[in-house]
């Protein structure tokens, strides 16, 4: 047999794939997404020289609850000539019940309240070293897509732990919240995200 997963009221009948037709449920995963930004900039001019800098802070949040699709598959290798390899029908193995594989795609067990985290700065610096030359320098620095799941209703795949179901093999999930991930964050934020900028600007014939 095969076992599915049903979370009412928002699971749904199981999708049929194979070769010759697809049919059956799709997924349902309400969501409910939230964005939030604050954007400045400053400028100030001191002699030969425009200052810029600016900030920007955003956070996109997202709600939801549900459950992803599950999909069982009947490929035409499963009734093959065990001597020949030739033949083979889909529809046959359907009949037969004979499921290839199945998948479950993304699913939110229990309602999940999720935070991409990003924000940006910047500094730069108009030099107008002469009527006919001005130097640009500037650099910007960015921390990118830190998300966090409020209730640590989430997971991610730790491929340097020892696999607790089986020892020899490397590779497992971590539970946020737990020994294993005691933080909500789901990796640590990188700080060396710098764009550093240099242009130039030249009008020989003014």
């Amino acid at each position: 047999g095969t076992n599915i997963e049903s979370n009412p009221p928002f699971g749904t009948v199981p999708q049929i794939s194979s070769p010759f037709s697809s049919f059956g449920g799709t997924s349902v995963n309400p969501e409910l997404t939230q964005a939030f930004t604050f954007l400045d900039n400053f400028t100030k001019v001191h002699g030969k020289h425009t200052i810029k800098f600016g900030v920007m802070l955003r956070d996109d949040r997202t709600y939801g609850a549900g459950t992803a699709l599950v999909t069982l598959r009947f490929p035409s290798n499963l009734d093959t000539n065990p001597v020949t390899g030739q033949g083979g029908n889909s529809a046959a193995v359907v009949l037969l019940g004979a499921v290839g594989n199945q998948n479950t795609g993304w699913k939110y067990s229990n309602a999940v309240s999720w935070s991409n985290y990003s924000s940006g700065y910047y500094v730069q610096d108009d030099f107008r070293i002469s009527p006919k030359f001005t130097l640009n320098v500037g650099l910007r620095w960015d921390l990118i897509g830190n998300w966090k799941e409020h209730h640590n209703n989430a997971s991610i795949f730790d491929f340097n732990m020892v696999n607790p179901t089986d020892p020899a093999r490397i590779g497992g999930l971590c539970y946020m919240g737990t020994s294993c991930h005691p933080s909500g964050w789901a990796f640590p934020t990188h700080y060396r995200d710098l764009s550093p900028r240099l242009n130039f600007a030249w009008a020989p014939d003014r």
